[in-house]
């Protein structure tokens, strides 16, 4: 069993102050909210891939053979739109799984210059394993909060989403306005800020 591992908040007692949260011109409270949410990131993701280890698939992976289940005889272009990644990239880590046997390629019978994805029947038992793996991840982590700390937790991160998704939207990199009614976001005059 892989050695269990421990928030670094909880490790040291405390959040790191001066110089990770120093962030020039954000608020004390936005700083820590931030590194919160990146040393969480990073721990979730070390801790999926101990989840995902005895898989022998990497998350990438993982995520691409759960796609297929549901949508067996995708195109490698298909997947590579859903992963949100280069073809070249979806190239690469099907070469991986087909290797490994959990996948094959086939021309599409319609139109044979396009090929198209299909799990094996071993890829199939993987995807089960990786899913079963993953539900005890998530049933040990997100399932151990209370339900008012889970809604809480989903309505904040759907907020975020939307918040990060419009400053990338915008060129001048300022914060855009809450579409929210109620938020306090401020001004945002190109060159503010906050």
């Amino acid at each position: 069993m892989p050695p269990r591992t421990v928030h670094p908040r909880r490790r040291h007692g405390h959040l790191p102050t001066t110089d990770i949260l120093d962030l020039d011109g954000v608020d004390r409270l936005s700083a820590r909210a931030f590194h919160a949410l990146i040393t969480t990131a990073r721990l979730h993701v070390r801790s999926m891939s101990e989840a995902l280890a005895g898989s022998g698939c990497h998350h990438g992976q993982a995520i691409c053979l759960r796609l297929l289940s549901a949508r067996d005889g995708a195109t490698p272009r298909e997947l590579a739109g859903l992963l949100d990644v280069a073809p070249p990239t979806v190239s690469k880590m099907l070469r991986a799984l087909e290797q490994a046997g959990l996948v094959e390629r086939r021309p599409d019978k319609a139109d044979r210059r396009l090929t198209r994805v299909h799990l094996t029947s071993r890829g199939r038992e993987r995807e089960r394993e990786i899913t079963l793996a993953v539900g005890r991840y998530v049933d040990a982590t997100f399932g151990a909060l209370p339900e008012r700390e889970r809604l809480d937790l989903v309505r904040l991160l759907d907020r975020l989403g939307e918040r990060i998704a419009a400053v990338g939207e915008r060129p001048d990199g300022c914060r855009p306005r809450s579409p929210h009614p109620g938020d306090d976001a401020g001004d945002d005059t190109p060159g503010t800020r906050r």
